[in-house]
């Protein structure tokens, strides 16, 4: 047998698998397409499925209650901005007539002008509608930051807007405003209009007139530390204690209890002041205060967990923040103040007393809304200052009552 004999069959059979594979590839390829080409129809086909769903639900939204309408764009607007997080603020909007003398009837043409004005100084993104009749609801996508510049562009149209009557006098328009963030102030559609709701309640009962009620405190644009006080400190961080600075406390330890609340989790607030720091700067000289607040910083650290909200509150004091109820924070209270009472500072050869009060308010035992904690735990501050200092109090809805009667003692 000569090699052309005994390879021939060899390489007739290596011809026949190569063609096999041949006919395998293009009918893989020709499947490939088939999945493709099909993936592609189905994706126009639920492209034309959503559009047409789309044209339907906002024909059913053109017929339906305006309330209602409104309430579900807010929820398309809370599902949406889950996925981007942009933060919004929800207006609820009451309006009067105040002519020069008496009172006048508020008309729905009335409503709508005002509405009209109110939209003009609007973006095109911002959401509008005529609420439960008798209130305007805007949808303004700023977050607490900004929203100082968008409240003083409006009041500025406010105070200049005038209706004619029916008795063709001009009217000035006072207008009543509750305003309620997403997500920093409320993190479900229920909290959020809730919370509008709470502060129009505020405005309404307010004795001014064009009055606004915020869920959380806006910061101060002019309190915004522009300059670094230590060429190696961050600009927000105090060079005395090493903690963030007052002037962004309010809007932190809002934002801080929003974390817990939104999931309905206890969080508490305890505010700490020095006691009398007039006395120790007329005794040992103005930098005391100063030796006290980093001690008192070094302290607390040594007794708070890396997740609580430390930094600084006021000039002499600071806001801690835990998640815990009531009785968990009277617990951390009196553990600070046990290490406060631990040892004396030492201050220019002196070995002086710390002395310090405290103050607590908690979620859900005392209040809702985080700006209405702060204030509270601020009430139970002051009453500790009140009862002499160096101890704790927890709020008590009674401090709420004694607060309203000493004001009202004031104004006479």
């Amino acid at each position: 047998m000569d090699l052309f004999s005994f390879f021939m069959p060899i390489a007739l059979k290596i011809s026949d698998v190569a063609i096999d594979w041949q006919q395998v590839a293009s009918g893989a390829a020709a499947f490939a397409v088939i999945v493709a080409v099909s993936f592609l129809l189905f994706l126009g086909l639920a492209s034309f499925l959503r559009f047409h769903h789309m044209i339907a639900s906002e024909r059913n939204m053109e017929n339906m209650d305006p309330t209602n309408a409104f309430y579900i764009r807010i929820v398309r607007r809370i599902a949406n901005l889950r996925l981007n997080a942009k933060p919004f603020c929800l207006v609820l909007v009451s309006a009067r007539l105040r002519p020069v003398a008496g009172e006048a009837g508020f008309r729905p043409a009335d409503r709508e002008a005002v509405l009209e004005k109110l939209v003009s100084n609007l973006r095109s993104g911002d959401d509008r509608a005529i609420y439960n009749d008798d209130l305007i609801a805007l949808a303004i996508e700023v977050g607490p930051k900004n929203m100082a510049s968008v409240q003083q562009r409006l009041a500025k149209e406010i105070d200049q807007m005038q209706i004619a009557g029916d008795d063709a006098t001009a009217h000035k328009v006072d207008l009543r405003m509750g305003c309620a963030f997403f997500p920093e102030g409320a993190e479900s559609i229920d909290d959020l209009f809730s919370n509008a709701q709470t502060m129009l309640a505020e405005a309404r009962a307010a004795d001014t007139m064009n009055t606004w009620k915020f869920d959380l405190d806006l910061p101060d644009p002019e309190a915004e530390v522009e300059e670094e006080d230590d060429e190696n400190l961050p600009a927000y961080i105090d060079p005395v204690t090493g903690l963030l600075k007052s002037q962004r406390a309010p809007a932190t330890a809002q934002k801080f209890i929003s974390q817990y609340r939104r999931d309905r989790n206890a969080v508490s607030i305890i505010l700490i002041s020095i006691d009398a720091p007039e006395r120790y700067a007329k005794n040992y000289g103005e930098g005391v205060v100063g030796a006290l607040r980093k001690e008192m910083a070094k302290r607390m650290e040594s007794c708070l967990r890396e997740e609580d909200l430390l930094c600084c509150w006021d000039e002499e004091g600071f806001v801690v923040g835990i998640d815990g109820d009531a009785e968990c924070a009277s617990l951390v209270a009196r553990r600070l103040l046990k290490a406060f009472q631990s040892d004396k500072v030492a201050y220019g050869g002196y070995r002086l007393r710390l002395k310090t009060t405290l103050g607590s308010a908690s979620y859900p035992d005392h209040k809702d809304l985080p700006r209405e904690i702060l204030k509270a735990a601020e009430m139970a501050l002051q009453s500790a200052g009140r009862k002499g200092g160096n101890i704790h109090v927890s709020f008590d809805p009674k401090l709420e009552q004694l607060e309203n009667e000493r004001k009202q003692r004031e104004a006479f």
